[in-house]
């Protein structure tokens, strides 16, 4: 594709990239120019893949300190074409129009002719692409001010070039890019056939939630041109194996966590194909930036108070198959434990800082869709009892537990809410059917058979539709159950009434039940769900643990005491009441869903649609006529 690259840099020769990398102002000794010469032949009248990720920025917002961190933005089909003294990059848009002739080309990069001949055709990359400016936000703050290139890279083995853009925006805020070209058969071989994310094109859509990149309009045999959707996959062959790193700046004391969250999936390929799909291979090499398409990446933030982890993918947006995936996690879902106990409740801010995030993403785009963020989790949920009682251990099971479940994005799962109806307090083993429900951390945890293994259940629907992504659901008998599935969508949709059981961080079979069970919790000494005992025996527990009077001498040992008291107190109160997934509050909250009006035929036989709403409204009423906790904990 490429014949010769010449990067020049302005001024004096900056050796460290990272140098280059971290300067926020373009101009002289701080821009890379490049010229790169492309052979007409290979490059003319033939399909390419763009890309774009974000690498880091400086998009924040001042009053909960956050910072817009890295995602990938995602593929879109382009040509190269001459224009006068320019070398375009357009996208016909096809996909995005029912229409066959009416698809307004977008224009996604211009580069400058320096030079030309029959053979070849050389130009300068000088700046980012003009599309990016949509992922800044706001028309007012997405106005660029600036834009320069940081470095330009060129891999002969599959034709990847790759060129590190920054753009500087009007607010002045500085948001740093990987783009990438390459053919698109690198990625996608002549003659596949996507599995399509449309229930009403592919019955197995129906069973199972695929991840996808989004609506695309495309001919289809006998039916036309039509809209609807390829599920994200990778291109799995039998003898190949999904690599991933983290970025060096992880700590090493969580490697084996990393390690363990990703290579986690592997009992489901062991169990079915009797080997491996994905390997951890540590940290990063050097050299190698986020956002280069041949690397998939746990992008680690050591920022201390990040509330959420999210996953992002790459992929065709007509095949669905998928270049890479990036996810961000940060070393706060290590101390949300810790902060909790600290101070024996979440801040306000922290609670308001993942809404914040959200609003963040929610307000970018790119090439008029949403970016595809298919994941925010949130990590004030998890809270548990076992963060104050084993805090290492329970910040590093719920590590592994995060990127278990952000790996499932990666492969192509979309969230099944409906997994932990399967929990049943008598049988606590099967906690969930699926990882990718957001299932409370006292129940999660049974993910993996040790903190420092990467063992664990199999379950039910995970391995189904991994069988159905990676090998064509022969795996799947006549015989496995229907496992039930909603996904975000669906637990969002109140079209048509609501799915009362399409519920997020919920658990139990019937989760008016679980409903009732966590007030009974405060109410009742002998309560218990699954390991989790009454608030009324927890407190007695930390009374417990206040030991020996006679041993406290000292005005200031008794203050320590006391405060080390009042804050075990509130934190526990407030775990069973107002803070996490297993709260009243929460529970409540949730399932306030039981009293709109349901969607036809969104119970199973064995629900009673008029006693799932009496719960809801006893329970209701039970805690507006309380004026006082009950006498149990009292």
């Amino acid at each position: 594709m490429i014949s010769n690259l010449q990067v020049t840099q302005t001024g004096a020769i900056i050796t460290d990239p990272i140098q280059v990398r971290r300067m926020s102002i373009p101009g002289a000794n701080r821009s890379v120019t490049s010229e790169v010469t492309f052979i007409k032949s290979e490059v003319l009248n033939r399909e390419f893949m763009y890309g774009s990720d974000l690498q880091y920025s400086a998009i924040n917002d001042a009053e909960y300190e956050l910072t817009l961190q890295s995602m990938t933005i995602g593929h879109v089909v382009v040509s190269f074409r001459v224009v006068g003294s320019t070398l375009q990059i357009v996208a016909d848009q096809r996909m995005g129009f029912e229409s066959d002739i009416n698809h307004p080309e977008r224009l996604i990069h211009e580069f400058r002719i320096l030079r030309q001949d029959d053979h070849s055709i050389t130009v300068v990359i000088e700046r980012g692409s003009p599309t990016l400016v949509t992922v800044l936000g706001d028309a007012e703050s997405a106005r660029e001010r600036s834009s320069w290139v940081r470095s330009v890279n060129y891999v002969a083995d599959g034709n990847y070039l790759m060129f590190e853009s920054s753009i500087e925006a009007a607010d002045g805020s500085i948001t740093e890019f990987m783009e990438s070209l390459f053919p698109r058969e690198t990625l996608v071989p002549a003659g596949y056939v996507p599995l399509l994310a449309d229930s009403a094109l592919e019955p197995l859509a129906e069973r199972f939630r695929f991840l996808s990149w989004g609506d695309v309009f495309i001919d289809i045999p006998q039916q036309g041109r039509v809209a609807t959707r390829a599920a994200n996959r990778y291109l799995l062959a039998p003898n190949q194996i999904i690599t991933w790193y983290v970025t060096p700046n992880v700590p090493d004391e969580y490697l084996d966590q990393v390690r363990t969250g990703i290579e986690g999936w592997n009992r489901y390929s062991q169990s079915m194909w009797g080997r491996n799909m994905l390997r951890f291979n540590g940290k990063l090499p050097d050299g190698i930036k986020v956002g280069d398409p041949r690397y998939n990446v746990v992008n680690w933030d050591n920022v201390a108070e990040a509330g959420a982890a999210y996953e992002s993918q790459a992929s065709d947006p007509l095949t669905g198959l998928q270049s890479h995936s990036l996810i961000y996690l940060p070393l706060a879902w290590v101390n949300i434990g810790k902060q909790f106990w600290k101070a024996g409740e979440f801040s306000d801010v922290s609670e308001a800082r993942v809404n914040a995030l959200a609003n963040h993403i929610e307000k970018r785009s790119y090439l008029s869709s949403k970016l595809a963020i298919s994941c925010l989790d949130n990590g004030l949920q998890h809270i548990s009892l076992q963060a104050r009682q084993n805090p290492d251990q329970f910040a590093r099971t719920l590590l592994k537990g995060v990127l278990f479940h952000e790996m499932g994005h990666a492969l192509g799962l979309a969230h099944n809410f409906k997994g932990s109806l399967s929990f049943e307090d008598s049988n606590p083993a099967t906690f969930s059917t699926s990882i990718m429900d957001y299932n409370q951390y006292n129940i999660e945890r049974r993910a993996y058979s040790s903190v420092e293994s990467a063992d664990g259940p199999l379950l039910e629907y995970d391995r189904q539709i991994l069988s159905v992504l990676y090998n064509g659901g022969h795996d799947v008998r006549e015989s496995d159950p229907v496992v039930p599935a909603c996904d975000d969508d669906e637990a969002d949709s109140r079209d048509d009434g609501v799915d009362p059981l399409c519920l997020r961080y919920d658990s139990g079979k019937e989760p008016t039940v679980q409903m009732q069970k966590a007030l009974r919790l405060i109410q009742d000494e002998t309560a218990s769900i699954g390991e989790t005992r009454s608030l009324p025996t927890a407190l007695r527990d930390i009374q417990n643990e206040l030991g020996d009077a006679t041993l406290v001498t000292t005005v200031d040992q008794a203050k320590e005491k006391i405060k080390n008291l009042a804050t075990a107190l509130q934190g526990t109160v407030a775990f069973y009441t107002v803070s996490g997934a297993q709260s009243l509050y929460y529970m409540t909250k949730a399932n306030l869903l039981s009293l709109y009006i349901f969607k036809p035929d969104s119970l199973p036989e064995t629900y009673v649609e008029s006693e799932m709403r009496a719960r809801v409204m006893e329970t209701v009423k039970t805690i507006a006529a309380m004026n006082a906790l009950p006498q149990a904990t009292l």
